[in-house]
């Protein structure tokens, strides 16, 4: 789902669908639906696993993770050397965007590191913010094509660079890359947030949108008369209950996890 069906949820929600007497403007919705999005991701967060991370040359424990920072709520797991059955999980401390292996040995240089970590997560048409030429980019910026060009996805800026001056032609398979300049983007695919937490993200955002309102209301005219900004703001304490509940319940269910019962 992508945010504008998410924003309609909220504002039929809201009983708030009429585009000529709109209460809240877009910009309003979609910031409760974000401040949604970040609780639920809290709660049950992406789960994602980098393959493009490598011990540094010269060889090194402390390996550099900022390609994966933007949007990191926590690194589970670190697993070096790859591909061994059972999986070799090491024990790691982190600290800003460095993340170093706590092991006896040395490891190699240029040897794959596999990050398992939990994410924000993404929600189509949360990045506005579109592409533009010949412009310095660092890493982490996300970037949408430039209207005409749209594909419906969005790319995150993994290499530091400046972009050429043509845009690129914009991969449409999540995870790959493509050169721009000197600058290299990543397909970040669609919404990421599960189907059945759709409804809750709405649920929340409208919540937080109604509570906002009830406080605005207080000491304004109102057609419902005096009681209005009590009685909305009940309403919006109801359903705030129930989202917090739910995001108790979801939370409890994604607590444990494999990763942790591996030791070194």
């Amino acid at each position: 789902m992508t945010l504008t069906e998410i924003r309609t949820k909220v504002r039929r929600d809201l009983k708030d669908e009429d585009p000529a007497n709109y209460r809240w403007s877009d910009d309003e919705i979609d910031r409760q639906i974000n401040h949604a999005l970040l609780d639920i991701s809290q709660a049950i967060p992406q789960q994602r696993k980098s393959t493009g991370i490598v011990i540094p040359t010269p060889a090194s424990k402390d390996i550099d993770i900022s390609s994966i920072i933007p949007g990191l709520i926590l690194v589970d797991a670190a697993e070096y050397p790859v591909d061994q059955d059972p999986k070799r999980f090491r024990q790691f401390s982190l600290w800003r965007t460095t993340l170093s292996l706590l092991i006896s040995e040395t490891p190699i240089a240029a040897a794959a590191v596999n990050i398992y970590y939990s994410a924000v997560h993404a929600l189509d048409q949360l990045v506005t913010t579109v592409w533009a030429a010949t412009t310095a980019y660092v890493v982490g910026d996300l970037r949408i094509p430039t209207p005409g060009n749209e594909t419906g996805f969005n790319y995150r800026c993994t290499t530091a660079g400046t972009s050429g001056a043509s845009e690129p032609s914009w991969p449409i398979v999540p995870g790959t890359s493509i050169i721009d300049g000197t600058a290299v983007w990543t397909c970040t695919g669609g919404s990421t947030l599960p189907s059945h937490l759709e409804d809750l993200c709405a649920v929340g955002a409208g919540a937080y949108a109604a509570i906002e309102w009830a406080a605005y209301s207080i000491n304004q005219l109102n057609v419902g008369g005096a009681p209005t900004p009590t009685e909305y703001l009940k309403w919006a304490q109801d359903r705030m209950d129930f989202y917090q509940k739910e995001l108790k319940r979801y939370g409890r269910q994604s607590r444990l996890k494999i990763a942790r019962l591996y030791a070194d």
